[in-house]
């Protein structure tokens, strides 16, 4: 595998999912790897912002809990985006859990 591969494996962790979105529509003869991080990068940013916005509107009615628990929530969200990101630098398939298994079989069809 070489290095610009691995490239656009971390760009499509960039800009959740915006950026995973323009490297599945733009590289159309990718090979398997960069599919699968784009694939995954997709729905996994598209998951993880409907589930922050949906927490955070239920938990913005708890004064101080509910702003605690946003940010931890933020934070949580941040460590798995960085460590797709690295994962995807260093030429791993890493898969997140239920997203990964979808993202490898979408990749596999194309």
């Amino acid at each position: 595998m070489n290095d610009d591969t691995k490239v656009k494996g971390l760009l499509c962790y960039a800009v959740f999912p915006l950026s995973s979105l323009i490297v599945y529509l733009v590289e159309k003869d990718a090979d398997r790897f960069v599919r699968f991080h784009a694939i995954q990068g997709v729905i996994a940013g598209v998951a993880l912002w409907v589930i922050y916005w949906i927490l955070s509107a239920i938990l913005a009615h708890i004064p101080f809990i509910g702003w605690l628990f946003g940010l931890a929530l933020s934070l949580g969200f941040a460590a798995i985006w960085i460590m797709c990101m690295v994962r995807a630098y260093r030429g791993e398939e890493f898969r997140l859990p239920v997203i990964g298994d979808i993202a490898a079989n979408v990749a596999d069809k194309r």
